[in-house]
């Protein structure tokens, strides 16, 4: 199993617009900052939903190439088929 670390930044705030340093205060997003976190939160699903997908193609795979019934039955009731 792999393990990923993924850094992000907040999205955009008024004082990076304006080239301000800013403290720890909590500063509401401007529209492209909240138009970016939109995006990074669309992003990170479509990298789980990839993950979930390729993980069911290899769990089906390894079934497949088991070549029994049983494996190949447990792999359809995975899927939600009936096995056979």
């Amino acid at each position: 199993m792999t393990t990923r670390l993924w850094l992000v930044r907040h999205g955009q705030i008024q004082a990076n617009v304006d080239g301000r340093w800013h403290g720890s205060t909590d500063s509401p997003l401007t529209a492209t900052g909240q138009a970016q976190v939109a995006a990074t939160g669309a992003w990170f699903k479509a990298q789980e939903r990839e993950r979930k997908k390729k993980a069911k193609e290899n769990t089906w795979k390894e079934h497949k190439e088991a070549g029994t019934l049983d494996a190949y039955n447990a792999a359809r009731k995975e899927r939600g088929i009936d096995p056979l």
